[in-house]
């Protein structure tokens, strides 16, 4: 079982839920991105979401590992929908918390589409300053990033805030706060870490639309996450074989709500992986 996550998080994302999935009888490979924390800093332009996805299914194969299942959350989102695009014939299933809302508009959207869509957009112009200037100048913003541990820690730690059920004290605890705080302070990954948000903005595959394909697709969508996509959005782009609307937790679902998120992970696996003699 592949785990993708995005940022402002890093592999301490999956730190609880390793455990509770090994003893389940899985293999987790949780890497870390490229310029994220443990991995190397790309040194030229072009590490992007369609590169990334292509990278993680050559590691996945050296390992020994010719089909699995690969969970994405924020920007491991966007990698497990490139590799279900680009490399299917590897995967059982994939796995997604929430559904991506920068799929291009459809001229045919429902209703319940359309209201989702308009959240989208109010959304980007009332919090997503941040992706913006990621996307559009992750070098200016970097510096400062990477000069100031105070810049850094408010700059990550209101993004948890904002998108968590509750006080992130009570749900992560300090430790978990400082450690996901520390990894991108000491390995000085706060520009290359930004940097893909402005990669994957120059992605063109990913900017087109997916066909919806044959993969089987699992989806767990937790209410306090930034925008919560009805069930209609994910069957228009996805293979949709189980979803689940979670009764709490936000946008790092599996490490607010490690419970809910190893329960649902592992009921989607039990459709997906074949039957055992």
């Amino acid at each position: 079982m592949l785990l993708c996550n995005g940022w402002p998080s890093s592999v301490f994302e999956y730190v609880d839920v390793i455990p509770r999935l090994t003893a389940a009888g899985f293999d987790v490979i949780a890497p870390a991105m490229p310029g994220y924390g443990f991995s190397d800093k790309p040194e030229a332009p072009g590490m992007n979401g369609t590169r990334i996805a292509s990278l993680y299914a050559t590691l996945m194969h050296n390992l020994g590992y010719n089909k699995f299942i690969a969970h994405g959350s924020d920007l491991g989102s966007h990698i497990v929908d490139m590799m279900r695009r680009n490399h299917p014939e590897r995967l059982l299933g994939i796995h997604m918390s929430n559904v991506r809302s920068d799929y291009p508009c459809p001229d045919d959207a429902s209703p319940e589409e359309q209201a989702f869509l308009e959240q989208a957009q109010r959304w980007m112009f009332e919090e997503g300053a941040y992706a913006m200037i990621q996307r559009t100048r992750p070098q200016s913003l970097a510096y400062g990033l990477n000069d100031s541990p105070a810049g850094l820690a408010g700059w990550i730690i209101e993004k948890f805030q904002a998108w968590s059920d509750s006080d992130i004290e009570q749900v992560y605890g300090l430790d978990a706060i400082c450690a996901n705080l520390t990894l991108y302070w000491i390995t000085e990954t706060a520009c290359s870490s930004v940097r893909l948000y402005s990669e994957i903005a120059r992605d063109h595959e990913m900017q087109t639309s997916p066909e919806r394909g044959n993969v089987p697709a699992g989806v767990i969508v937790f209410p306090a996450d930034n925008l919560p996509a009805p069930r209609v959005w994910g069957e228009r782009w996805l293979n949709i074989i189980h979803w689940t609307e979670a009764p709490h937790g936000g946008h790092f679902g599996a490490w607010e709500a490690p419970d809910i998120f190893v329960n649902d992970i592992c009921d989607f696996a039990r459709k997906v992986l074949p039957a055992r003699e």
